[in-house]
């Protein structure tokens, strides 16, 4: 009995044992179906956020599901403004979601608040005990709220927003479980919320670069100055995602910045704002050209305010715009977007960015200053052609003349100009029996009648030359031209005489008279018009062509390898134009032609010019954008229109596998073919980075080889004979020759 007493308590004993399991089993089957459950709920966040790159469409998803998992009426996720302390609805679920939304919480107001403040979570499951809540909104949105679980979202050390839940469904109370999964929820949303962020701040650093490069990529090639600076100014705002800016160009005459563009300013107070150098945090970068990135402002004695922006302005950049050693300008940028300091990075950004900026500037302003002196001049050449061109002149003073013959009755009649210079007259126009012997000659101002005139600038009438001392007969003796009389009138300009106007030998009884004088003086007055409006047009050509000359040497001048470049494949493609019988209107075309042909090369970055070595593709593709921007450029210029064709195309190929528009043979400008072949042979005979100038014979060679394939046979030709005249002579076959007849 006894041992059967015994086995039935150790049985009894087995069974209380095998319950316990029973229920531990239970238990740890429920834990494993609520750790799955989370589990799931992990992965669905996780597959959601790999496929959402939208912060908003995150958390709402990320409510979703705390509504579901916890069985709630309703729930928020809060952020905090970091700028204004503020803790803001970025999502709201339930029947008053997009009514609570309206609404902003400060730090520590409310149960959200306290929360946000104290990095706690807390459970009130009767708010109406609970002094910290904020029953106004509730009121307001007439929501009825009866229990609150919130907890913190923390990311990287610090609480970054709140989540709440409110409202069971089943009116009960939330439970530690609840607590749990939205800590879980919460945390893993905190993270994905930084993450995010990350995500988009690298997205628009990466816009950022994008756009740098495009930017630099297209405003290198722009013209317009306002455009080129109002795109930086955007660039630099949006790559380090700052909330304003502003861009100074230095007057370097006058020592100032003067503020050009700005976002957040009224244009007419940016207008108004100019800095001196070393004044402010902008003329301190301008005067040391160092960048200088600024946490807090208001703490830099330097500080000032300029555009009148005030306690709005918290975190600066600012970053020199240099070309070389040289300031030219500052670009700044204010306030990074969401509160916090610009960061080193930042920084490299801009910098980078702003030395390619300070090379766009530097390109539009010397195109805008060329565009505007050869539009003044080109203008005023126009007019010149209209009322003078020399052909007109010439028909003009003719006519004058032959007009003062007429009025004066006179047998004979002559124009003479005075060369200050010398200070000689010369016969420009003489109509009569001996009009081109009289040609020859030359008369000092100051002597003979017409000296007389030019000399005194007063009319002079003689009936009788032989009464009259200043006569000079030994001229009459020469052309065998019997002179008896003279009416002589000065050509006057602004009271500065510019020549004389004769009438000989009056042919009817008596002799000239004053009547006969005032005519003569009225058609000396139009003659003296025409005339120094032809010598203003010529004057004005040589300053157009001394226009185009310093262009061109600025632009040779950017890369020393190909200094004179441009005067040479000139002076080449007229000794060709010379042996193809040119006419003297289209070798004029071809002089300014070739002169500009590299004119496109102002929008080539420097760095790919001086580049010590053959160029990359991308460096090649660049560099043969010039023709088109040359065209570009000069298109707008009425007077070069007729070379834009020749610009364009003077790297065509007469095979047809040139660029830019691959044409072929007739289709290109006769005058681009030329420009092909004297281009060509200055580059074979021009020292490179990475090749030594060929010989001129070896040059030679090469371009007959390329007759019919890269050149015209017929331009070949011409450029063959040209240069077995001596008339062509490679770079290093001008210097030896120099240097030894020196």
């Amino acid at each position: 009995m006894g041992e059967q007493g015994s086995l039935e308590e150790r049985l009894r004993e087995l069974e209380l044992q095998l319950r316990r399991k029973d229920r531990e089993i239970a238990l740890l089957r429920e834990a494993n179906r609520n750790l799955a459950a989370r589990l799931k709920l992990l992965q669905s966040v996780a597959d959601m956020l790999s496929s959402s790159a939208q912060i908003e469409r995150i958390l709402d998803s990320i409510m979703e599901m705390v509504q579901r998992a916890l069985k709630v009426e309703a729930s928020s996720l809060i952020l905090i403004d970091e700028e204004r302390r503020e803790l803001v609805f970025k999502v709201a679920k339930g029947p008053k979601g997009e009514l609570v939304k309206r609404f902003r919480l400060k730090m520590g107001e409310g149960i959200a608040g306290w929360v946000a403040q104290h990095d706690q979570p807390l459970v009130v499951n009767d708010v109406q005990l609970d002094p910290r809540w904020k029953r106004e909104i509730a009121e307001l949105i007439e929501f009825e709220t009866r229990s609150i679980l919130c907890v913190p979202l923390r990311a990287r050390g610090k609480v970054i927003g709140v989540i709440e839940a409110i409202n069971k469904l089943d009116k009960g109370e939330f439970t530690q479980e609840d607590v749990e999964i939205i800590s879980t929820l919460a945390a893993q949303a905190a993270l994905t919320i930084e993450n995010a962020r990350l995500l988009q701040e690298a997205g628009s650093r990466i816009d950022g670069l994008s756009a740098v490069h495009t930017v630099a990529s297209t405003i290198a090639l722009s013209g317009d100055l306002e455009k080129v600076l109002s795109q930086i100014m955007d660039v630099a705002i949006a790559v380090t995602s700052a909330e304003t800016g502003s861009l100074y160009l230095l007057d370097e005459e006058r020592g100032e910045l003067v503020p050009k563009v700005a976002r957040g300013v009224d244009e007419e107070v940016l207008r108004q704002r100019r800095l001196k150098i070393g004044e402010s945090i902008t003329g301190w970068v301008a005067k040391h050209g160092v960048i200088q990135n600024i946490p807090d402002v208001h703490s830099d004695p330097r500080f000032k305010d300029p555009l009148g922006r005030g306690e709005r302005l918290k975190s600066q950049i600012s970053v020199p715009l240099k070309i070389g050693d040289r300031v030219i300008g500052v670009l700044n940028v204010f306030n990074k977007r969401g509160g916090a300091p610009f960061t080193p990075e930042d920084e490299r950004l801009l910098s980078t960015f702003a030395s390619q900026a300070a090379v766009a500037i530097e390109n539009a302003r010397l195109h805008q200053l060329s565009q505007e002196r050869i539009r003044a001049l080109t203008t005023l050449i126009e007019v010149g052609k209209l009322l003078s061109s020399k052909l007109e002149v010439d028909s003009l003073l003719r006519e004058i003349t032959e007009q003062a013959r007429r009025v004066a009755r006179a047998e004979a009649a002559s124009l003479m100009l005075l060369d200050e210079k010398r200070g000689e007259l010369e016969f420009r126009i003489a109509l009569g029996p001996a009009g081109e012997q009289v040609k020859r000659f030359k008369v000092k101002v100051g002597e003979g009648i017409a000296g007389w005139v030019a000399k005194t600038g007063e009319p002079v009438i003689v009936n009788n030359v032989k009464e009259d001392p200043r006569f000079r007969e030994d001229i009459a003796r020469a052309i065998d031209f019997p002179t008896r009389s003279i009416l002589a009138v000065p050509l006057k300009v602004e009271e500065r005489v510019v020549g004389v106007l004769e009438a000989i030998n009056r042919v009817e009884e008596g002799g000239f008279t004053s009547r006969d004088a005032d005519v003569l003086m009225a058609l000396g007055g139009q003659a003296a018009v025409a005339i120094q409006n032809a010598r203003l047009y010529e004057n004005l050509r040589r300053l157009f062509f001394a226009t185009i000359d310093a262009l061109v040497e600025a632009i040779d001048a950017r890369d020393p390898y190909t200094h004179g470049h441009s005067r040479r494949v000139t002076d080449f493609a007229l000794a060709i134009a010379e042996e193809l019988g040119l006419t003297d209107g289209e070798r004029e075309a071809l002089q300014i032609a070739a002169l500009l042909h590299d004119v496109g090369k102002i929008g080539i970055n420097d760095e790919v010019l001086r580049k010590p070595g053959r160029l990359s593709p991308e460096e090649r593709k660049e560099v043969e954008k010039h023709p088109v921007v040359g065209a570009r450029i000069i298109s707008t210029i009425e007077l070069l229109k007729e070379i834009v064709p020749v610009v364009l195309h003077h790297h065509e190929r007469f095979d047809g596998r040139g660029y830019p528009e691959r044409k072929r043979m007739d289709e290109i400008p006769l005058l681009a073919r030329i420009i092909a072949v004297a281009d060509a042979f200055d580059a074979m005979t021009s020292d490179r980075p990475y090749r030594d100038a060929l010989p001129d014979e070896k040059a030679v060679e090469e371009i007959k080889r390329q007759a019919g394939r890269q050149f015209d046979p017929k331009i070949v030709e011409a450029f063959v004979s040209a240069w077995e005249k001596g008339r062509i002579r490679g770079a290093k076959s001008l210097k030896g020759s120099e240097e030894g007849g020196g």
